[in-house]
């Protein structure tokens, strides 16, 4: 995970660069960031829709 500021576009590109997506936004004390996370194939390939989810 990282979290550079929303601002830094410089640094959220290398992290884009290093296989890191943006999943929100935070604004912790006084300034606001880009939370970006790294996560493996397995993790990203597996469906989140509801009828491919186990009842």
């Amino acid at each position: 995970m990282a979290a550079p500021d929303a601002e830094d576009v410089a640094a959220q590109e290398r992290y884009t660069a290093g296989h890191f997506r943006t999943v929100a936004g935070a604004d912790p004390h006084e300034r606001i960031v880009t939370l970006m996370v790294v996560e493996p194939l397995q993790v990203t390939e597996v469906s989140t829709a509801l009828d491919d989810m186990p009842h």
